[in-house]
């Protein structure tokens, strides 16, 4: 069974898509749908069953860093922004404590400070004004 935070490429060519691409969970799917490019313009996508009955066609990328036992790692502190005003990066020790493991699951380690503060001023900052802008207050969303 496909853990559903994986990415995965395309292994050989397609007519209109080249081996290399990358697959991601989509957002818009219960279902275990991976797509390539974003869930809503996606031409490209499978399933569970895909992968099940062609396994030859996709491989498994595995491509975040995950530091090891009491090795340091930073992350966006998502809790105290209200009081900080801003996401505070924190370094932390690896101790496999469940803080970790869910900083690890989400993506949310950096081994250095600087690609933690571009991960929060390049991707997240933006992320959170690019839906405060798409869906004003009393909007329909998605």
């Amino acid at each position: 069974m496909m853990n559903l935070n994986e990415e995965y490429k395309l292994k050989k060519d397609l007519p209109t898509l080249k081996a290399g691409a990358i697959f991601v969970r989509s957002n818009l799917y219960t279902d275990g749908v991976w797509v390539c490019g974003d869930d809503i313009n996606a031409r490209y996508y499978f399933t569970e069953k895909d992968l099940s009955h062609q396994p030859e066609w996709f491989e498994k990328v595995d491509n975040k860093w995950k530091p090891s036992l009491k090795q340091s790692y930073f992350y966006l502190d998502f809790i105290n922004i209200l009081l900080r005003k801003d996401f505070h990066i924190h370094e932390r020790l690896n101790i496999n404590h469940e803080i970790d493991e869910f900083n690890f699951k989400i993506g949310n380690v950096f081994e250095t400070q600087e690609d933690a503060e571009f991960c929060r001023d390049e991707f997240i900052k933006p992320a959170f004004k690019k839906f405060h802008k798409q869906y004003p207050p009393g909007s329909l969303r998605g």
